[in-house]
C-alpha cells in the first residue's frame, strides 16, 4: 500500500512538472510571437520608407546599435524557445535563464535571492546573447564574410563550444549544481547555440536589406 502510494505521487510529480515545463514553452512562444509583430516587423517597414534618414535615431551608429540588439533578442529567443522545447520533449532541465537564476540562488559564497536571481538569469541569458552578436558584427564588418543564415550557423559553432566549457565546468564545481543530464544538456546546448547563430545572421541581414 506505501509503496502504491509512493508511486502515485511520484508520477503525480512528473504530470505537473511536464505540465509546468509545457505551460512555459507555450507562454515564451506567444511571447516571441508577440513581440516579433511588434519590433521586427514595424521596424523593417519603417526603414522602407524613404524618410527613414531623416530621424535622428536611425543616425549610422544608432541603426548598427539597433540592429545589434534586434538580432541579439530574436536569435536568443529563438534559442530559449529550442530550449524550452527540448526540455519539455525530454523531460529534462534544460532552460538556461532557469538554470542560470538557481547557480545564482544556490550559491554558498553570494547567494541571491529568489525575487532577484529569476531577473537576474534572464537578464544575463540575453546579455551573453548580445555580447555574442556584437562580435559577430565585428567579424561581419571587418572580414569578407557577410551576415547571413549560413555564416551566423558557423560562428554558432565557436558559439557553442565556448557555452559548452562554460557549462560543463560550472556544473561540475558548483557545489548545489541544478540537477540535468550532463551530456543530454551540453548536446542540446550545442545546437541551441546554432539556432542562436543563424537567426541572429538572419535577422542581422534582413534588418541590413528591409
Amino acid at each position: 500500500m506505501y509503496i502504491n502510494k509512493c508511486c502515485i505521487g511520484v508520477k503525480l510529480c512528473e504530470k505537473i512538472q511536464e505540465r509546468i515545463i509545457k505551460l512555459r514553452y507555450e507562454i515564451f512562444k506567444k511571447c516571441l510571437i508577440s513581440y516579433w509583430q511588434t519590433l521586427v516587423t514595424p521596424a523593417c517597414t519603417f526603414k522602407k520608407n524613404k524618410e527613414w534618414k531623416n530621424y535622428s535615431f536611425f543616425h549610422y551608429k544608432y541603426a548598427i546599435m539597433f540592429k545589434v540588439i534586434l538580432s541579439s533578442l530574436v536569435g536568443t529567443s529563438l534559442m530559449t524557445i529550442f530550449s524550452y522545447w527540448k526540455a519539455y520533449k525530454e523531460k529534462e532541465q534544460f532552460e538556461e535563464p532557469v538554470m542560470l537564476a538557481k547557480l545564482m540562488r544556490r550559491s554558498t559564497s553570494l547567494p541571491i535571492r529568489p525575487v532577484y536571481s529569476n531577473t537576474l538569469g534572464w537578464l544575463l541569458h540575453f546579455s551573453i546573447g548580445y555580447l555574442f552578436v556584437v562580435i559577430y558584427k565585428l567579424i561581419w564588418s571587418n572580414t569578407s564574410i557577410k551576415p547571413g543564415v549560413t555564416s551566423g550557423l558557423l560562428l554558432g559553432i565557436p558559439s557553442g563550444v565556448i557555452a559548452l566549457l562554460f557549462w560543463y565546468t560550472v556544473l561540475k564545481l558548483h557545489p548545489r549544481a541544478p540537477q540535468t543530464h550532463l551530456k543530454a544538456h551540453l548536446q542540446q546546448l550545442f545546437l541551441a547555440h546554432l539556432v542562436f547563430g543563424s537567426s541572429a545572421g538572419f535577422t542581422y541581414r534582413n534588418l541590413s536589406s528591409c
